[in-house]
């Protein structure tokens, strides 16, 4: 089974929102709540990836989905950040049924989730599993500032291979 490592840091408009809310409710006892951010036109983030930089750009949103430029190529996430079809490792067109999670917000402290997809593309198709737990609020610094941020791990594994990517 292959598997691929990536890091990403998703900040700029996302850890602006996710950074805990004086008003943020307590999930027992693990800590402040973050509910999905309010994305707009125009917001940016960047990847780390394998130590390489590649940037997003949100360029449209609708009343349930997002539209981004994902490292040059059109994605369609929901308003939470979970992708609803884009281009894969071999960039090739791909969609997913209901949608590949990322993320299950609200998002505090040791929360755990999984879910199941289908997804095609290229002529083939399958299905897959995503496994989701957060760690700890913890400062995180990046050259746009200084940000507390919640640790998000999550692996998507498929017939083929897996991915673990961190966010925060």
């Amino acid at each position: 089974m292959r598997r691929i490592a990536l890091t990403a840091l998703m900040l700029l408009a996302v850890a602006a929102s996710v950074a805990a809310p004086a008003s943020a409710s307590r999930e027992e006892n693990n800590g402040p709540a973050a509910n999905a951010p309010d994305i707009r036109v125009g917001d940016a983030w960047v990847d780390k990836v394998n130590g390489a930089e590649k940037t997003s750009t949100v360029t449209k949103v609708s009343e349930d989905t997002l539209t981004v430029d994902l490292w040059g190529t059109e994605t369609v996430l929901t308003k939470e950040g979970n992708t609803i079809n884009g281009y894969s490792a071999y960039n090739r067109p791909i969609s997913y049924s209901p949608y590949l999670e990322t993320f299950s917000f609200p998002i505090y402290p040791g929360k755990k989730w999984s879910s199941n997809w289908d997804w095609s593309g290229g002529g083939y198709r399958g299905r897959g599993t995503t496994y989701g737990k957060t760690g700890t609020w913890e400062k995180i610094s990046v050259p746009a500032g200084t940000f507390l941020a919640i640790r998000v791990d999550v692996t998507h594994s498929w017939e083929s291979g897996s991915l673990a990517i961190t966010y925060w």
